[in-house]
């Protein structure tokens, strides 16, 4: 019996957990200790299985939420040599955490290696062979691109336009390089973060422009970047620092987590100077495979979008998983509530995510 063999324990050592992501081949930027607040070790056999999730209640309901509007996350394992037993573990895991939630969601980056597909074809499986259990699927947009050499990339993947934009910022003698203690420069990122108070649509939040929690975000994090896990890229013109992005990177995987520039400066390309800077730096260090930039909608960031295609990057395949009670949960109407403003827009997410992955064609690529 699996569950025999399972013992599960609430982690609250963040340098140990953040060691074990680390040493693990499919630790993620996502799974580090800092993007949940419930993270669960569970040991099966000499392998431990890590599932870091934050626990919400939303609109009544009680969820495990492992993705939300800046990061993904759900289940890994530790060990390199996976078995069909640690899939099975983990759908066990994820039942039996439906007695203490309404809602378990894991989200799986299909873009990057078998074990995610894997993961996903398990779950799904054990899923539909239980009779009060369901599942429902939404796409989310990760715009990733792949990483091979900075001049493959700046040829084949950086459009013209893009290519133009980052000649004229150096041409301003613009450079970019990593900070190394970005506490030096706190007033330069406040100022940046309030020229434009308002980004895509939205008011920037605290956490953007009070000095204080600025300040503390920055002392928290230096334990990550000491550890070589977080990363502060500047854009200068004559040495001034006129954009910064904060990059979270992983065991060959990189996540741009913040990118902002002194809108007074956009006519000098800061943006485009930042973006190739950190491709730059990241290629030709052969630090990561990937480098994924948020999650960005062609409708409700078309300029986002637009930019980063400019520069190589495409729609990572990745899926957030809802796993709920039938009886106790109407799945559409949460999501409906929860994620989307208008019902136009939740139909057409509805029509894409089943052009994307419908039941049948779940069947034919990963149930088969």
């Amino acid at each position: 019996m699996i569950h025999s063999k399972v013992k599960v324990i609430i982690c609250d050592d963040e340098d140990l957990w953040n060691d074990m992501v680390s040493s693990s081949t499919l630790g993620l930027p996502d799974h580090l200790y800092y993007n949940s607040n419930v993270h669960l070790l569970v040991r099966y056999y000499d392998t431990n299985i890590l599932f870091p999730f934050t626990s919400r209640k939303i609109l009544g309901y009680k969820i495990a939420l492992s993705f939300g509007l800046k990061m993904s996350g759900g289940p890994f394992v530790s060990n390199e040599l996976i078995t069909p037993n640690h899939y099975n573990a983990i759908a066990f895991i994820l039942k039996s955490l439906l007695e203490h939630y309404d809602i378990v969601n894991i989200t799986v980056k299909l873009h990057i290696n078998k074990f995610y597909c894997e993961l996903l074809r398990t779950v799904l499986k054990h899923i539909l062979s239980l009779n009060n259990i369901a599942f429902s699927l939404f796409p989310l947009y990760s715009r990733v691109l792949k990483v091979s050499s900075y001049d493959t990339i700046w040829r084949r993947s950086y459009s013209k336009k893009a290519r133009n934009a980052v000649r004229k910022f150096r041409r301003n003698n613009g450079t970019v390089k990593r900070i190394k203690n970005p506490l030096n420069y706190l007033k330069d990122i406040l100022r940046c973060n309030r020229s434009s108070p308002v980004r895509q649509g939205r008011r920037l939040p605290r956490s953007y422009t009070d000095p204080l929690i600025v300040y503390r975000n920055l002392v928290y994090f230096k334990k990550y970047l000491e550890k070589n896990l977080f990363h502060v890229y500047g854009a200068f013109l004559d040495n001034k620092l006129v954009g910064y992005s904060y990059v979270i990177s992983c065991n060959g995987y990189a996540y741009v987590s913040r990118f902002i520039i002194d809108r007074f400066y956009k006519s000098y390309c800061v943006g485009e100077g930042l973006l190739d800077g950190i491709i730059r730096e990241l290629a030709l260090g052969k630090m990561v495979r990937r480098i994924q930039y948020g999650y960005w909608s062609p409708k409700s960031a078309p300029g986002i979008d637009h930019f980063l295609r400019q520069f190589g990057f495409k729609e990572g395949k990745e899926l957030a998983v809802f796993i709920y009670r039938k009886k106790d949960i109407d799945i559409n109407t949460f999501m409906r509530l929860l994620t989307l403003k208008t019902s136009l827009q939740y139909n057409a997410l509805l029509k894409r995510m089943m052009d994307y992955i419908s039941l049948n064609s779940l069947y034919k690529r990963f149930l088969a």
